[in-house]
């Protein structure tokens, strides 16, 4: 009868990333079973190498993204649709950026290898969610949205934006969730002037 796993690898992973996230890339394989609580062997008997540890572990957190994008219960109001998807994609942002920043720094990370690894990655499925949901605007005719697309990549790039600004200290460390309504309400209305303003 073989022996029990003290750890599993979920377990064992979960550990690595925090302690990956925490001290970077360079951690020594010592330190890190050290942190995990298991034995340099078991890290490398399980995974190889440090590397394959490295990437099986910085996956990126998987979320609830249909709560986190609609609060539950979907507004009536299509602006405040758009609302919920900015903050539900603010906090998507800040729960993954942290992981992502350490990932992107080790020199053997290709996004289209790491995907095919992970499939179903945490940004491909908030790109999905939030298509859908824009989708199923468009068709109900809440919002004039013929291609989704531009809409969802404007609510990743700025709500990552955003994230990355409070890592730096910008606002206190924290946009607020009024700044992400003014943000949606610019977005809402356009940039173009009222007629007859210009000329």
């Amino acid at each position: 009868m073989g022996r029990r796993k003290i750890i599993d690898d979920a377990q064992l992973l979960a550990r690595a990333r925090d302690v990956f996230t925490a001290e970077g890339i360079t951690v020594g394989s010592r330190r890190l079973a050290h942190e995990i609580g298991v034995s340099s062997s078991v890290l490398f008997q399980r995974f190889g190498s440090m590397e394959e540890l490295f990437f099986a572990s910085m996956a990126p957190p998987r979320l609830d993204l249909e709560a986190l994008l609609t609060g539950g219960d979907p507004p009536r109001d299509p602006k405040e649709q758009v609302v919920r998807l900015a903050l539900g994609a603010l906090g998507f942002w800040r729960e993954v950026v942290p992981v992502l920043m350490v990932l992107t720094t080790h020199s053997s990370f290709r996004y289209p290898e790491f995907a095919k690894r992970h499939p179903g990655s945490a940004l491909e499925s908030l790109i999905d969610a939030m298509m859908r949901i824009v989708e199923d605007q468009h068709r109900d005719g809440a919002i004039s949205c013929p291609d989704p697309g531009p809409l969802v990549l404007n609510l990743v790039a700025t709500t990552y934006g955003l994230v990355m600004f409070e890592r730096v200290g910008a606002h206190g460390g924290e946009f607020t969730q009024g700044t992400v309504r003014d943000l949606v309400e610019v977005l809402w209305q356009g940039l173009a002037p009222e007629r007859g303003v210009l000329k």
